[in-house]
C-alpha cells in the first residue's frame, strides 16, 4: 500500500440533480421577502455585490450542466433555459413584497449562465492529464 494512497473520491452528483437543486435556489432566492434579502446582503456585509454574485454563480452552475449536450446546439440550449428561467423568476418578483423585476437582474444572469458555459465548455475540452 502506497504511503500516500489516493482517497476515495464519492461518485459525480447526476447533472440531472445539480441542474434541478441551482434551479430550486434560484427560485427560493426569487420569492425572498425584500426585508430578509436585504438583513440576508448586510449580514454578509455590503463591499460586495452579493445579489448579482449569486445570480452569476447560480446561472453559471445551471449552464455548465452537461445536461445540455456539447457544441453550439448545447449553448443555445444551455442560455435558452437561463433566459427562460431569468424571465420568470423576474416576473414573479411581482408578487413578493418589496421586489420588483428587473432588465439589468436578466442581463446578469445570462452573463452567468454564459461565463459558466464557457468554463464548462473550456474544461470539457482540455485534454485529461494522467498522474506521473
Amino acid at each position: 500500500m502506497p504511503l500516500f494512497e489516493a482517497a476515495r473520491v464519492p461518485p459525480r452528483l447526476p447533472p440531472l440533480l445539480v441542474l434541478a437543486t441551482t434551479a430550486i435556489l434560484i427560485f427560493i432566492g426569487t420569492l425572498m421577502p425584500a426585508a430578509l434579502k436585504d438583513s440576508a446582503h448586510a449580514a454578509l456585509g455590503s463591499e460586495l455585490p452579493w445579489p448579482a454574485l449569486a445570480h452569476v454563480i447560480l446561472f453559471g452552475v445551471l449552464a455548465a450542466s452537461p445536461v445540455f449536450g456539447r457544441g453550439r446546439a448545447g449553448t443555445w440550449r444551455a442560455l435558452l433555459l437561463a433566459l427562460l428561467l431569468a424571465l420568470a423568476t423576474e416576473s414573479l418578483q411581482t408578487l413578493v413584497p418589496g421586489r420588483h423585476p428587473a432588465l439589468r437582474d436578466v442581463l446578469i444572469d445570462l452573463g452567468g449562465a454564459l461565463l459558466g458555459r464557457l468554463l464548462w465548455l473550456r474544461a470539457s475540452e482540455a485534454p485529461a492529464r494522467r498522474p506521473g
